[in-house]
């Protein structure tokens, strides 16, 4: 089954976040912290943007 781009987006945008947001947590956890969750969630969506600019953005 072929995916569209807007899925392969959407994808992006939900699974980075969440992924780096599930490590932050992890780290926060073992660190006992709080300050690594929004971190991890702010860097998946940075990676995130980057990779849907890598792929689809250039020519």
């Amino acid at each position: 089954m072929a995916h569209s781009t807007a899925t392969d987006v959407t994808s992006y945008l939900i699974s980075g976040p969440v992924a780096f947001g599930l490590i932050g947590k992890g780290l926060d956890v073992w660190w006992g912290t709080g300050f690594a969750l929004p971190v991890g969630i702010a860097v998946g969506f940075t990676l995130s943007l980057y990779v849907i600019w890598v792929r689809y953005g250039r020519a």
